[in-house]
């Protein structure tokens, strides 16, 4: 949402330092109402998630850990201001590499716990109050310096930031308005998110549910934030600045361009992440497994979303370029299908469930991770015989990096 408007302001006299200190002004100013909102009834919404739990002990530690967490709100919004406005300024490293020091602090921290803490830490009434404050402290605390190490880099944009109250004027009636449509559709996503949750959670009983879902949506994040975060981010600049300029040729070839790349990685990396789930599987749908059904319809709805969106675009500009990049996308998805299947096979071939990789955890990661590198190999390889552009560019630059 930002990107487009910074990009537009980087063209004013003053190199945009004005919007975009009204902007972080009013950003950390909602950011903050927020937070402090969500830290009041935070003991409501949890109690609304787990009203089906029926145990008490559950909902007060979950009660304490929404108290920790609330803060990292404000953090995590931090950090999209000022990545959004990296991004803008074509300062892409910093946004990218940021979160690695979320995770290594957090992984740190829960090791920490791990050591510090002896008994089963899936218990509920194992965790102290202490226990859980230290835990929501390590969460926190991993945000906040991942939006700090962001910052550390904000010199490269060359904006000189400043608390600026005076928000009548000065461009924010159009951000207003996007921002609007973007906190109704989150709003709209977040509460989707509360009803599966509680709906899933009061279905399955004891059985693995919530966390299976949750689970399920980390391996499904984690290609499409190494994917979107390295390549798409770029392409959203490069997009904002066409438009900014008026060109759209530019913003169409772009667009076209963009499917077309992040279509090759991202289907590709869901054959192999589809492949290697494998290991998980169930033969029917009992309501044991109701997280399924969630994930197979969170999946249907984004497709639904891509081609309202396209229809809108379309709508917007014109031709953008349809024809190539679903023919390109077709082939993406045709390529995937036998590379699944392949790495299927060698699941199967490998005595599945009750062969070495059902045997430790351990095992069962490196089996997931062949069994992922074999699908890409095969995507590749298939790509490659039928002359796919992007599949021979990868191939390139590994070649120059091997050499």
């Amino acid at each position: 949402m930002l990107v487009p408007q910074i990009v537009r302001a980087s063209t004013h006299q003053d190199g945009g330092n004005l919007f975009i200190s009204k902007v972080f002004t009013i950003g950390l100013v909602v950011l903050a109402a927020i937070t402090v909102l969500l830290f009041v009834v935070s003991p409501l919404i949890v109690t609304v998630l787990l009203r089906e739990a029926h145990d008490p002990v559950q909902t007060e530690l979950a009660v304490r850990l929404g108290y920790w967490c609330a803060p990292q709100i404000f953090f995590y919004g931090a950090f999209a201001l000022i990545g959004e406005t990296m991004n803008a300024r074509r300062v892409f490293g910093p946004y990218t590499w940021a979160p690695v020091v979320n995770n290594v602090v957090s992984i740190a921290g829960f090791l920490l716990i791990g050591a510090l803490f002896q008994g089963d830490l899936t218990e509920s009434s194992s965790w102290t109050p202490g226990m859980s404050a230290m835990l929501g402290i390590i969460a926190t605390l991993s945000v906040a310096l991942q939006a700090a190490a962001l910052a550390l880099f904000w010199r490269k944009t060359g904006i000189r930031v400043r608390l600026d109250f005076r928000w009548r004027g000065g461009g924010l009636g159009e951000l207003g308005r996007a921002g609007t449509w973007t906190f109704v559709m989150a709003l709209a996503a977040m509460l989707a998110g509360f009803y599966q949750t509680s709906v899933t959670l009061a279905a399955s009983g004891d059985a693995s549910s919530v966390t299976v879902l949750n689970n399920a949506w980390l391996l499904f994040m984690l290609p499409y934030a190494l994917i979107v975060f390295s390549i798409g981010t770029q392409y959203f600049t490069r997009i904002a600045e066409g438009a900014a300029a008026g060109d759209h040729r530019r913003v169409q070839r772009d667009v076209s361009q963009s499917i077309r790349t992040l279509g090759f990685f991202v289907i590709g990396a869901a054959a192999a992440v589809a492949a290697a789930s494998w290991l998980a599987r169930a033969g029917a749908l009992p309501v044991e497994y109701l997280a399924a059904a969630v994930a197979l319809g969170q999946s249907i709805s984004f497709i639904v979303q891509t081609v309202i969106a396209t229809t809108l675009l379309r709508r917007r500009l014109g031709r953008i370029g349809a024809r190539t990049w679903a023919r390109s996308l077709a082939l993406f998805l045709a390529s995937a299908l036998p590379a699944g299947a392949c790495g299927v096979g060698l699941y199967l071939l490998w005595d599945g469930s009750h062969g070495w990789m059902s045997s430790s955890v351990i095992a069962g990661g490196c089996g997931a991770a062949g069994i992922g590198a074999t699908v890409l190999l095969v995507y590749v390889a298939i790509l490659l015989v039928f002359g796919a552009e992007h599949a021979r560019a990868l191939v390139s630059v590994l070649m120059k990096r091997r050499s």
